[in-house]
């Protein structure tokens, strides 16, 4: 089996399910324009590729000012209540990378300020080498922008870095960077597209990810 020096986490569907907090923050971002709030599924098909691909998506049909309301769900995030919850065994997993000396990235499409928040409110930001929120990088995914300046900034070897994620993002992502990817089967991609794609490792559960790093 590869070993693995480095590894990138995506952050929403991968380490955190977040959908209650992102339908209350596009639905708050509705209501700014009195507009009528969304169904849960209706929302999460549009989350993947950053926030302002997100509401320009929801509010496709409507006269919005997308910047504005961009804007509003972005400030709203910042300061609003945290519902979400990471998924089984995120610590533990982070904790085991930790012993094993991996160096641990975030590149997530959620805005900066936002990831380091909920980061802080479960108290895992520690275990990070740095993280990414999509408005710190020039490019967000599935540019592989943030994996190329990882790979220099930290002198890491691409054939070394392992990607994981929950989504089509994330595995063009890796794809365009060229590195290996692991797929969760779970999180906020459909099931028919998520079978779809490609992965070195499949997992149903993020503890599973420790055989690799035994």
């Amino acid at each position: 089996m590869k070993k693995y020096t480095t590894v990138i986490f995506d952050l929403d569907g991968t380490l955190l399910n977040s959908t209650k907090d992102i339908v209350e923050a596009v639905n708050h971002t509705l209501s700014c324009f009195n507009l009528p709030p969304r169904e849960e599924s209706d929302v999460m098909r549009f989350v993947g590729k950053g926030i302002k691909h997100f509401i320009t998506e929801v509010l496709k049909e409507n006269n919005v000012p997308i910047e504005d309301a961009v804007s509003i769900q972005t400030n709203y995030y910042e300061t609003k209540e945290i519902h979400s919850s990471l998924y089984p065994n995120t610590e533990s997993l982070l904790k085991h990378l930790k012993t094993k000396n991996i160096k641990i990235f975030l590149v997530t499409n959620k805005p900066h300020q936002a990831t380091l928040k909920v980061l802080d409110f479960f108290n895992i930001s520690h275990y990070f080498n740095a993280i990414y929120g999509a408005d710190a990088v020039l490019k967000p995914k599935p540019d592989p922008y943030s994996v190329d300046f990882i790979s220099k900034e930290f002198n890491v070897d691409k054939n070394d870095m392992v990607f994981v994620g929950d989504s089509i993002t994330d595995a063009e992502t890796a794809q365009n960077a060229e590195i290996d990817f692991i797929l969760m089967n779970y999180g906020f991609e459909k099931k028919d597209r998520r079978e779809t794609l490609k992965a070195n490792y499949r997992f149903d559960d993020l503890s599973e990810i420790v055989e690799i790093f035994s």
